[in-house]
């Protein structure tokens, strides 16, 4: 099972400029969310399981690595949870917070 979990923070429209987009990264830093990777209307940052759990309770919920079928080379193994909630210190920037959900390996298309 992976240490720790990914999630992805939506920002408000009115929060994607650089200077709320650090504000948002800072403010997450300390209820101990780690930034990993920005875009234009994301962050994302990893979480310890137990960093998640002070967060968010057990909305939690553990996906095994599936195996390669006739549509896909199969998924990593991972983790879902619905709802979170978005810690009143993030609220100015952030609209949502979810988890990235396990990585499908695709067949080639090319």
């Amino acid at each position: 099972m992976p240490e720790s979990i990914s999630v992805a923070l939506l920002l408000r429209e009115n929060a994607r400029s650089t200077q709320c987009i650090e504000k948002a990264k800072a403010a997450a830093l300390a209820i101990g969310l780690t930034p990993t990777s920005e875009g234009a209307a994301t962050i994302c940052c990893r979480v310890s399981l137990e960093g998640f759990r002070q967060l968010f309770g057990n909305a939690l919920e553990h996906v095994k690595e599936r195996s390669a079928s006739s549509s896909d080379h199969g998924a990593s193994a991972g983790f879902v949870a619905e709802n979170l909630p978005v810690d009143a210190s993030l609220r100015e920037w952030v609209e949502h917070i979810s988890v990235l959900p396990p990585a499908i390996r695709m067949h080639d298309r090319l």
